[in-house]
This record gives C-alpha cells, sequence and structure tokens, in this order.
C-alpha cells in the first residue's frame, strides 16, 4: 500500500447527499466531511447517512472524484 502523504490543495469531492461537486483543501484522496455549498444549509434534506451534525450545521459526507 503506498502510503505517500500529498500536498495540502483544493481537489474535487462530490457530496454524497446531493452530488454537487465542490473542491475541498485536503492532502489525501479519500473521503471526508465539510459544508456543502448546495444542500448544508437544508439540514432535514436527503439521506441520514451522509449528514453529520457539527455545531448545529449538517455537514455532509464526500468522496474524492478525478
Amino acid at each position: 500500500m503506498d502510503t505517500k502523504i500529498l500536498k495540502h490543495e483544493y481537489r474535487k469531492h462530490e457530496c454524497l447527499n446531493c452530488g454537487y461537486i465542490q473542491k475541498i483543501k485536503t492532502n489525501h484522496l479519500s473521503g471526508c466531511i465539510d459544508y456543502c455549498k448546495n444542500c448544508s444549509w437544508k439540514p432535514s434534506f436527503g439521506k441520514d447517512i451522509a449528514i453529520k451534525m457539527f455545531s448545529c450545521q449538517a455537514y455532509r459526507r464526500f468522496k474524492y472524484v478525478a
């Protein structure tokens, strides 16, 4: 398994809740959790598995897309 650490930069990620693609700054090519600019403002919208509540805001799970 390659454990190379990548440069910390913006990469395209897809929201697992609504499918919106946005750039998120990471140093890896795996999933992450962030505020979705398309659907996080609607906390009750979407799939329960994709929602993480932090400080009364809905954050979404994202997957890396090439």
